[in-house]
């Protein structure tokens, strides 16, 4: 796995030289999910140092990368909480979709999820809440109760 550990700076190297081509590469990587868990960690990554970086001018085709991750499940959960960080709420209806789902239910993925809701100012994520208070107060508590004094 050697080779793994330079991923994210030659991704970050390929997307310099030649943007569209780069951007490209890191999405279907994200999507597609045939690539190990390493790879795909490192595109992600790759998202978070261009959003360090130059946050304005990389906020759309970042945002595009990780609504790619949203279909394809196992990383939801960077993808979700990268979102809320930067307050991303174009995705919202996207983010919300998969609450529950078949492959999308683990505890891990409900939590950013809710977390995300709980962050976002869009009439959706704020029914949603309103939703999980009903259903799971006290999971809906615990992570208010994380939330506070978080960025």
């Amino acid at each position: 796995m050697k080779q793994v550990s330079a991923y994210d700076g030659l991704l970050g190297g390929y997307i310099q030289m030649r943007p569209r081509e780069g951007w490209e590469l890191a999405e279907r990587l994200l999507r597609e999910g045939r690539q190990p868990s390493l790879v795909r960690l490192s595109a992600v990554r790759t998202l978070r140092f261009y959003m360090a970086w130059k946050p304005a001018e990389m906020r759309a085709v970042v945002r595009r990368c990780l609504s790619a991750i949203l279909t394809q499940g196992e990383l939801v959960d960077c993808a979700v909480e990268d979102l809320r960080r930067w307050q991303m709420w174009e995705l919202t209806n996207e983010v919300l979709a998969q609450y529950g789902r078949k492959g999308f239910d683990a505890p891990i993925y409900r939590r950013a999820i809710v977390r995300y809701a709980m962050s976002c100012p869009v009439p959706a994520a704020q029914k949603f809440i309103a939703e999980q208070r009903k259903r799971n107060a006290e999971l809906v508590s615990e992570i208010e109760e994380s939330l506070t004094g978080t960025p």
